[in-house]
């Protein structure tokens, strides 16, 4: 799930850990600085999760709790495909099968 707007200056990561664990296993919590990503072992733990606390209080801040689109760890290194993808195209366009002239 993708948990926004707490206090970047004073919520800390067991803040998070503290607030979901009642939820179920907690894999994996990525904080940035506003935001984070917490990951449950199931879609049933994060989804009561997700009810739960979206748009209740943390450290006296009102968060959001959206699901993520795809699950943490899986689908690859989306920047390395990417990367892959732009090199083919890179290649095509300077064998003359690209959109327009290399640059």
């Amino acid at each position: 799930i993708f948990v926004v707007n707490f206090n970047e200056d004073t919520t800390k990561r067991e803040d998070l850990q503290s607030l979901f664990q009642p939820f179920g296993e907690l894999i994996r919590i990525d904080m940035k600085k506003n935001y984070a990503f917490v990951q449950f072992s199931t879609v049933d733990e994060a989804q009561r999760a997700k009810n739960s606390t979206d748009g209740g209080k943390l450290d006296q801040s009102q968060i959001t709790v959206e699901y993520v689109a795809r699950k943490m760890g899986e689908g690859g290194n989306r920047r390395g495909g990417d990367r892959d993808r732009d090199r083919g195209r890179m290649r095509g366009d300077r064998m003359g099968y690209g959109r327009g002239p290399p640059d």
